[in-house]
């Protein structure tokens, strides 16, 4: 029997036409089930909004960090180190009290001789006095008793003073923490020999900071004491206000506001932040979020959904406030608007909206 081979390879293509048609129709079949862009949407509504103005500021303590020697010694011991964090009263430096101990000694024996002076001398005035009523000794020499009594009072007064001076002196041979905060490098290290003022090392505060933010004088009626403040930091939200204006120092054309932070709130001197300040309510507003505004070739439009079709309408917008946008026409507050995905329409597009998860 004669088998014709072109028949044989006409079998195999016959079934791969077959399954290109199949694939083709099932393809089909997908784009027209699937089209459509997966969005969620938004509410427009009416509603009293206040607008915050977004300035930089600068955290400034109000306690002098810098720790300085009290006392003239050799420093003998340190507790100090960058970045250590140190409560209020803990030692920092030791210093060589030696000295002033010798003259601590030096002051209690003189004290303890003025006392003894100071008993005997009252015995000598109360014997000179009997015997001034007795006649035996002139008025001269009775008054000159007294006034050796009078001194012996104020130099034992001054001895006293001399040995709270020299006491109070040892125990700021001693330098505690001021306050609770965070160390810097020492300035200071073992064996220095120091004089009275000498920095030793400072300490930031974790407490009694505040932030203060330059504005323009222009904008000085806009900005009072008492006027709202919002802070956000490390994912935390703080309402502070503003607590004191200043002139600025470096500039006539602006003003400083003073904005205390909350106690124990640390944050390092001299980092830079961030803040809202509070400008003006807007009654009866629409605010949207900056999400749902599309810019395009012919401006800023918007997309609003009416069943399972968007319709892009024209806006114009006015301030921007924590990203949400003011829109001053284009929608009458009672509509709802594509919010994800609302880059990827045009007028008349098929959308589905994308149900959360609770």
């Amino acid at each position: 029997m004669k088998i014709d081979i072109s028949k044989i390879f006409q079998i195999p293509f016959v079934f791969i036409l077959f399954f290109c048609g199949c694939s083709q129709q099932s393809d089909e079949k997908i784009n027209k089930n699937n089209d459509y862009t997966l969005v969620t949407i938004t509410k427009v509504t009416k509603k009293e909004h206040s607008i915050y103005e977004n300035y930089y500021g600068k955290v400034i303590n109000n306690i002098d960090p810098t720790i300085k020697a009290e006392v003239q010694s050799k420093i003998i011991k340190t507790f100090t180190s960058a970045g250590k964090v140190v409560k209020k009263g803990e030692k920092l430096f030791i210093f060589d009290d030696s000295d002033y101990k010798i003259n601590r000694d030096k002051v209690i024996a003189l004290k303890n001789k003025l006392t003894f002076a100071l008993k005997n001398q009252e015995n000598n005035v109360e014997k000179n006095k009997e015997l001034l009523q007795s006649n035996f000794i002139s008025q001269k020499l009775y008054y000159s008793s007294v006034l050796e009594l009078n001194s012996l009072v104020e130099e034992l007064k001054v001895a006293n003073s001399d040995l709270k001076i020299i006491e109070s002196q040892i125990k700021k041979c001693i330098v505690r923490a001021p306050f609770d905060g965070v160390l810097d490098s020492p300035l200071v290290s073992v064996n220095d020999f120091v004089q009275v003022g000498t920095p030793l090392v400072k300490i930031i505060s974790k407490i009694s900071s505040s932030i203060h933010v330059p504005v323009n004088i222009l904008n000085s009626d806009i900005y009072k004491i008492g006027t709202d403040v919002i802070f956000n930091f490390k994912q935390t939200k703080y309402n502070l206000v503003v607590n004191d204006i200043k002139p600025s120092l470096n500039s006539d054309n602006s003003i400083t506001l003073v904005v205390k932070l909350p106690k124990n709130l640390f944050i390092p001197a001299g980092k830079n932040v961030k803040i809202q300040i509070f400008k003006t309510k807007i009654i009866n507003a629409i605010f949207i979020p900056e999400e749902s505004i599309v810019q395009r070739p012919s401006g800023k439009v918007v997309y609003i959904l009416n069943e399972d079709i968007v319709h892009e309408r024209k806006i114009e917008t006015g301030v921007s406030s924590s990203l949400q946008t003011e829109i001053i026409s284009g929608l009458e507050g009672d509509e709802s608007i594509i919010l994800e995905g609302a880059g990827f329409l045009t007028d008349g597009a098929r959308v589905k909206v994308k149900i959360e998860n609770k």
